[in-house]
C-alpha cells in the first residue's frame, strides 16, 4: 500500500496496512516512519478534541493515589497557572464559573466555582468533595427545576415540606379510682361537749363543772392514720396531648458510595 496521508487512511485489517509483496519498502521507509510519528500526533489531537474534554468532571471510586495523571481531585485546592495553562485559559475566558478567592471563601454556596486564587500565579479548584468544610461533600444534579439555577452554585440539604399525623384513642366519660392513706398526725385526743346544763345530773360524761356547757376528753388513741378510698368524678370525653420525638442524624441523605469527584485538568 502507498504511504498513508492520515490516520483515516489506515485499515482495521492489519495485513492491509503492509506494503504489497511486490512493492519496494526501503525507498519509502523514511516516509513510513514519518507517517508513524504523524499518526501518533493525530491520535493525540483527536483524543483531546473528541475524547473527554478539558475540565470534564467524573466520579473516581478508586484510591486517590491511583488517580489518572490528567485528573485532579475537586478539593478546593490551589493550582499553579503555569502548571495548568490550558485549564486556566479556559476558565479565565469564561468557560467555567470564576469568582474572587474572597467570595469563594466567604460564600460556601459558591464553592462549585473556580476562584482566581492569589490573583497572580494560582487559581483554586471547586470543592465538590467537601474538603474545605462548608456544605460538605455533594452530589450533582441538572440545572432545571429545584436546582440552584446558576452554574458554580451549591445547595445545602433540605427535606420536602411534610406533616406527621398523631392522635390518641378516645376513652369516653370515665372515672379514676382513688386510694391511699392520710399522714399520721401523732398522738392526740378530741374534746366532747357535755350538753347537760345541770351539774351533778348523773351523766356518765359529766365533768362536774359549772356552767351550761362543759368539755370532756376522749382517751388518747396514739399516732395513727386514716385510709382513704373512693373514686374521682368523671371528667367527660377528652383527649390527651401527644409529643412526637425528634429522630435522624446530621444530614438528609440518600444511599451512597464514597469516592472522589475529579476533573480533567490537562
Amino acid at each position: 500500500m502507498p504511504v498513508p496521508a492520515s490516520i483515516d487512511d489506515l485499515s482495521t485489517t492489519a495485513s492491509a496496512n503492509y506494503p504489497l509483496g511486490t512493492e519496494q519498502v526501503f525507498p519509502n521507509l523514511d516516509n513510513y516512519l514519518r507517517f508513524h510519528a504523524a499518526c501518533l500526533a493525530q491520535l493525540r489531537d483527536r483524543l483531546d478534541s473528541e475524547g473527554l474534554p478539558l475540565a470534564s468532571v467524573m466520579w473516581w471510586g478508586g484510591a486517590r493515589a491511583s488517580m489518572p495523571a490528567r485528573f485532579a481531585p475537586m478539593d478546593g485546592q490551589p493550582l499553579s497557572r503555569a502548571t495548568y495553562p490550558a485549564l486556566w485559559a479556559m476558565v479565565s475566558a469564561g468557560g467555567y464559573p470564576l469568582i474572587t478567592d474572597a467570595a469563594w471563601v466567604g460564600d460556601v454556596g459558591a464553592r462549585a466555582s473556580f476562584s482566581s486564587g492569589d490573583g497572580a500565579t494560582t487559581f483554586r479548584m471547586p470543592d465538590l468533595n467537601g474538603k474545605q468544610g462548608g456544605i460538605g461533600a455533594v452530589t450533582v444534579r441538572g440545572d432545571g427545576t429545584f436546582s440552584a439555577a446558576a452554574p458554580g452554585r451549591m445547595q445545602d440539604g433540605q427535606n420536602l415540606s411534610h406533616g406527621h399525623g398523631a392522635s390518641s384513642s378516645q376513652e369516653g366519660a370515665h372515672s379514676h379510682a382513688v386510694s391511699g392513706s392520710t399522714s399520721a398526725d401523732g398522738g392526740h385526743s378530741h374534746g366532747i361537749p357535755d350538753n347537760d346544763s345541770y351539774p351533778g345530773s348523773g351523766n356518765a360524761f359529766d365533768s362536774g363543772g359549772n356552767g351550761p356547757f362543759r368539755y370532756l376528753q376522749t382517751t388518747n388513741a396514739g399516732a395513727h392514720s386514716h385510709s382513704v378510698s373512693g373514686s374521682a368524678s368523671a371528667a367527660g370525653t377528652h383527649m390527651h396531648a401527644i409529643t412526637v420525638a425528634a429522630d435522624g442524624g446530621m444530614e438528609a441523605r440518600m444511599k451512597s458510595a464514597t469516592g472522589a469527584w475529579v476533573m480533567r485538568v490537562k
